[in-house]
This record gives C-alpha cells, structure tokens and sequence, in this order.
C-alpha cells in the first residue's frame, strides 16, 4: 500500500482533493495547503507541463521565494519532505483535457479546475462519473451550480444540488465582502469598480499577436486597459444587486498585488467615521480574517500587501465619503489571500461531505 492511501486511511475525514491546472493558482494553492496543514490533502495534479517542470516551478517561486520544504520527482511522482512529518506524493499526469482523468483512481472527494480552461460541459461529465464528487473552478465560469464567495454566501451550499461550485475570482473575493458589510450598514444601491491589477501570464513582454489586441501589447511598457469581470461577481453572490455595478480595469508592470478603487452610491449617509463602522461590523460579523480595515497609519505601497491572507484590506489612504457615496482603495494579494479562500471553501466543502 502507497504512502499516499496509508495516510488517508489512517485519517478518512481528511478530503482528498484532485487539481487540473497547476498554473499560478494551481501551486500557490498546493503549497499554502502544505505549509498550513490544511484538512485536505491533494493527491493527484494533472497538467501539461512534464513533471520536472512542475516539480521545479513548486519548488522555486519568483515572488514567494523558494518553499519551506523538499520538493522532488520520483517517476510520475511530486514528493513532498517537510521536516517532522512523513513523506506526501502526489501523482502526476501530463494530460490536458479534465474529462480524461481517471479521478476515481485517486478516490477525489473534491477536484479543482485552476485551469482556466474547462468547460461546464466537461465538468459535468466528470461529476456523473464519480458520485458525490464536488468540483471547485477558480474562475467566474459562465455556468455552474453555484457561484460561492467564502465569508458571504458559502453557508447556503447544498452538495446534492450544487455539483459545480464557482470560487469567484481574486476580485471577486475582495469586493464581495465589502460590498456585503456596507449593505447591512447603510444600503448599497449601486457604483463602480475599477481593478488595477498585476500583468498576467498570458500577456506579452514585447509586441505579439493577441486576439485582444491590447493585450498583445507589452506589459511592461504599458498600463493596459482590459474588461473586468468583477461587477459580474458581485451580481452572482448578490443577486439583488445584478446589473447595478460598472466597472473597467488596468492591467500594470507589476508582478503581484491588485487594488480595487470602488464608488459606491448608498441608500444611507455614512458618517465620517465610516471606516470605523465598517471596522466594527467586520469584527461583530467575525470575518476579519476575510476582509479587514488597514489602521497602520503609515502610507503603505501595494507590494506590501505581499502574502496577506484576507480576500481584501480596506487602506483609508484612498478611501473618504461625500453625501451619500463612499469611495474606498481595497488591497489585496491577488495569488495568497485569493487561495486561502479556494482552500477554505475546500475545507468547507469537505466537512460537508463528511457530515453526509
């Protein structure tokens, strides 16, 4: 018997988690699952990349630094050595489609799409492949079950409806709860978001070809404007709020760390003191692990926001109110914080499954 089914016989609640995609979100999740020793283990990675590839990029990261423990191939294997705990591996498949997977080999209480890629239809398929199989997509996916923002609405899941679980966005996570909190405040009828947000993977260094062509201009010569799906977000986890948001976005030379500046137009006039209210209710509501009001008093830059655990950091640099509307900058790392929130609804998910 593999090291791999000892463990999770020895602990059944433990959830085993399968992760198609093992991009920016993909590793940052399987490292912060390790080094905080999450409830969940992820037992199977499939990507296209060759497994020295992936074993490498785990091991060395350009803006969290190298991981805090031994990273190494062994075959079609990612083994994982942390100091005072046995041995982990993760199988690895160099395969690009998610529907071709064989899942159940792993025995996958949950699978992640971080791909980017997968479509509603292929997810499906593998959901009626494996019962009771959940499926977290890290993207705002234009059709699924159930559209969760963690600290919001996760808590109306129903695993036996809901088989495809949209984790929003990093964007997503970082307005929704604000947006929540003000609303039981004052009211919010409506506004506007823009996102500054870090270049992304699939933009150019030099002029290239890109079907939008902004994009394939270079990112680091530019600020860049793109569309953003964020007023999207806030319409699916807050459905009384559809269509009452705009928003535009700015792609910048930067590796890490986005900000949201938001406008919003309230049904109450704030006080002055706002950000104190909005800090109360954040404390009374127990989600300042989630979001939280920056009270350092000390101008802050984004990057360092770096490897912030909460989905957004409201900093009252940027922030004020006039009459009936409230503008706030809301920082957040758009890698960690998003990810603690991917693997907190996993684990929520997870104990849900348990419990059934």
């Amino acid at each position: 018997m593999s090291r791999r089914k000892q463990a999770h016989k020895e602990d059944s609640r433990r959830t085993r988690v399968g992760l198609f995609g093992f991009g920016r979100i993909g590793r940052n999740l399987t490292r912060l699952s390790i080094e905080e020793n999450r409830s969940f283990d992820i037992v199977a990675v499939a990507d296209l990349m060759p497994v020295e590839s992936a074993t490498y990029l785990l091991a060395n990261d350009s803006v969290y630094g190298r991981s805090p423990f031994r990273v190494r191939k062994s075959g079609h294997e990612i083994v994982i050595e942390k100091e005072s705990e046995s041995v982990r591996e993760i199988a690895y498949l160099q395969k690009g489609e998610i529907r071709k997977i064989p899942w159940s080999k792993f025995e996958c209480d949950i699978v992640v799409d971080a791909s980017g890629t997968a479509s509603y239809s292929e997810l499906n398929k593998i959901c009626r492949k494996r019962k009771n199989l959940q499926v977290v997509v890290t993207r705002n996916i234009e059709k699924c079950d159930f559209y969760a923002v963690y600290g919001v609405n996760h808590e109306k899941l129903d695993l036996k409806r809901n088989r495809i679980i949209s984790a929003s966005t990093c964007t997503g996570n970082a307005i929704v709860p604000v947006i929540a909190v003000l609303k039981e405040l004052y009211g919010v009828k409506g506004g506007h978001l823009l996102t500054v947000h870090p270049a992304l993977r699939g933009q150019q260094m030099i002029d290239g070809y890109h079907t939008k062509y902004q994009l394939g201009r270079s990112s680091v010569a530019s600020i860049i404007p793109v569309r953003t799906g964020i007023a999207e977000s806030v319409g699916r986890a807050l459905p009384e709020l559809k269509g009452k948001f705009t928003s535009h976005s700015y792609r910048v030379p930067t590796q890490i760390v986005s900000v949201i500046h938001a406008i919003l137009e309230l049904s109450r006039s704030p006080r002055d003191n706002f950000l104190d209210e909005i800090d109360e209710a954040i404390k009374q509501k127990g989600i300042e692990r989630i979001v939280s009001v920056d009270r350092a008093g000390i101008p802050r830059v984004s990057i360092d926001y770096l490897r912030r655990r909460e989905s957004g950091i409201i900093s009252k640099f940027g922030s004020g109110v006039k009459n009936n509307s409230v503008f706030l900058s809301i920082f957040h790392d758009n890698e960690y914080g998003y990810c603690c929130r991917v693997a907190d609804l996993i684990e929520y998910i997870g104990g849900l499954q348990y419990e059934n």
